[in-house]
């Protein structure tokens, strides 16, 4: 349960800038280059954090639903 509950909080840690920053940097007010990695943009990089840290999120929010159930 700590587990789910820290995976909650870390994907919001990592979501919540990422998130800002792309939107940001479509807009041109924040640089995205220079987070390309192997020949795709920063915008890309920006969004697969942003999306890995919802899935990651809605699974501990399963697990920790599933548990609190369960007690």
């Amino acid at each position: 349960m700590r587990i789910a509950r820290a995976a909650v909080i870390l994907s919001t840690v990592f979501l919540v800038p990422s998130l800002v920053w792309l939107v940001a940097g479509m807009f041109g007010l924040l640089p995205t280059n220079h987070l390309s990695i192997g020949g795709s943009s920063g915008e890309r990089t920006l969004a697969s954090v942003a999306v890995a840290s919802c899935i990651v999120a809605a699974i501990a929010c399963f697990v920790l639903e599933k548990e609190s159930k369960n007690d």
